[in-house]
This record gives structure tokens, sequence and C-alpha cells, in this order.
């Protein structure tokens, strides 16, 4: 098994000859970027590798999913994916925003026309595809609450909305007060909009939509997101690490693992510790300096 990256490899197809049906890859398999290429016919090959960042985050979750079935005895053996050590040169490329650069942000963005959709991905953990695809329907402003129960997918290269991740990702959100009035002026802004288009408006009650009401192209939405930073002078993030920061940040707030679970939609807080709560080193400092009584009235030297 490679240790830090996989191959994948499409299935080939049937050879006119007999070579290569039905067996497994070649011995003097060439190798491309570290991985052996797995293509059945020599001739045939998808060049096609598993990020590092993939294959970590696979890890991770086969991991957690482990300790969680070794916890409930639902396997009687150790947990056998904590033996596996990934390549150690690999780097995220981000990580979590501290509590001084999420502020930052927001402050900087507050006029955009957007500036709800951020503020909502930020502070409830949304992944982009849930927060793209959430409708009025799903908002209860008056009893500040937020029903997440679909996503917004691209399927054969058209913007539908289907089902969110699992099963346990449909959750019942409470919205602190600050975002119920951001997202009060934002559909009083889309009301302003709607008029303005006029026919040209496209009603799909999409709480985050265009001018003309349709659905936000996630990949738009993601070069705004990247002009966002950049005009905030923010350290640049992906949209996802909103969600990792919303994690981080409500944990360094004190907020019991099982309250983050249920705000992201894990199925386990084990899950959310390992591959979403990124702890500052502010946080862990705080925690072992409670430490200091073991070392009575000594004074830094």
């Amino acid at each position: 098994m490679p240790r830090a990256r996989t191959r994948l490899g499409r299935s080939a197809p049937r050879s006119s000859g007999r070579s290569g049906q039905g067996r497994p890859p070649r011995k003097n398999a060439k190798v491309i970027n570290g991985a052996k290429c797995c293509a059945l016919v020599p001739q045939v090959c998808c060049r096609s590798t598993v990020s590092d960042g993939t294959v970590r985050y696979l890890h991770r979750l086969l991991r957690a999913a482990l300790q969680d079935a070794v916890s409930e005895d639902e396997i009687r053996t150790e947990n056998i994916a904590k033996k596996l050590r990934l390549n150690h040169k690999y780097r995220p490329k981000f990580k979590a925003w501290s509590r001084a650069e999420a502020t930052k942000f927001l402050e900087a963005i507050r006029e955009d026309r957007l500036y709800a959709l951020y503020a909502v991905a930020l502070s409830l953990g949304l992944r982009r595809g849930e927060a793209l695809g959430l409708r009025w329907s799903d908002v209860d402003l008056d009893n500040g609450l937020i029903r997440v129960n679909q996503a917004l997918h691209r399927v054969d290269g058209a913007l539908k909305l289907g089902d969110v991740k699992t099963d346990g990702s449909t959750r019942l959100i409470a919205v602190p007060k600050p975002l119920v009035s951001a997202l009060r002026v934002h559909r009083a802004t889309q009301a302003q909009e709607r008029t303005n288009a006029g026919k040209s408006w496209q009603d799909g009650g999409f709480v985050f939509s265009t001018m003309i009401g349709t659905p936000i192209e996630p990949r738009n939405m993601n070069r705004h997101f990247d002009r966002l930073c950049e005009k905030s002078g923010v350290r640049r993030i992906r949209f996802h690490d909103l969600r990792h920061s919303c994690a981080s940040l409500l944990y360094s707030q004190g907020v019991p693992l099982e309250n983050i679970q249920d705000v992201l939609g894990h199925s386990s807080p084990t899950v959310t510790k390992v591959i979403y709560v990124d702890v500052a080193e502010d946080v862990t400092r705080d925690a072992v300096d409670k430490l200091d009584f073991l070392f009575g009235e000594q004074k830094e030297e």
C-alpha cells in the first residue's frame, strides 16, 4: 500500500488479445508520482492520483470510525489504523482562521451583498453545498432556527438540490441574534433585487442567489471568496475551511465536542475532533498553564 499516494485506475477496456485480461497490475508497472500505475493494459493509463490531502482525510476518517467501533465493543481488537503512518512530508495548505482573522474578515466584508452567506458558513459551519442550497422555507428568523436538509449539487452539468452528505447531516441549528439580523437585511436586499429584475427573476426560493434569483455557481462563489480574502487582508483559505474555523472557534470558546458535533452534523464527536478541530496554540497554552501550581512560587529566570 502506498504510504502517501494511491493510484486510481479507470476500468480498462477489454483487449483483443489475451494479455492484460483479469490480471493484477504488472510487476514491472511504471511508477508515476511515487505510485505504481494500476492499469491492466499497458497502453491504458488514466494518470490520475489521489491528492495527499484526500489520503490524509480518509485515513483520519477511517481511524476515527474504527476507534468508535473499538470503544463500543463492536470490534474486539485494537485500532489498526493507528499503526498506519502517512508521508510526513505532507503539509496542509490551509488551516482554520483564528478569532482575530475571522472577525477581521467579517468586518471588512460587511457591505458585500453576500455578507450573510459567509457569516452563516463561519458561524454555523455549513458545507458549501448546504449553504448554497438553503431556501427561505428552511429558515425561521422569528425563532432563530435553520433546518439543514438539502444541498446544492452539480448533476449532469446542472445545479440541482439533493440530499445532504449523510443522514446525520440533516439538522436543526439555532441561529445567533447578530446572524438573524444579518439575514433580515439580506432578505430585504434580495427583495429589492427581485423588483429590479422584474420578469427576469427566477424564483427558486434560495436564501443566497444571483441577482436574478438563480442558484449561485459554486466556482464563482469560490472566486468571490478569494477576492474578499485579499480585500480584507486576511490569510487566504478555502471556503470549506470556514467550517473548520467554526469548529475550532467553538472549541476554543469551551463548547463541548458533543455540541459542536450537533452543529456540524457529524455522526460522532470523535470525527469532529479528529477531522475539524484545530486547537490554537493559545488554547493549549492556557490549558497547560493551569498546572503552574506544580512549581510552587518559582519565578521565571
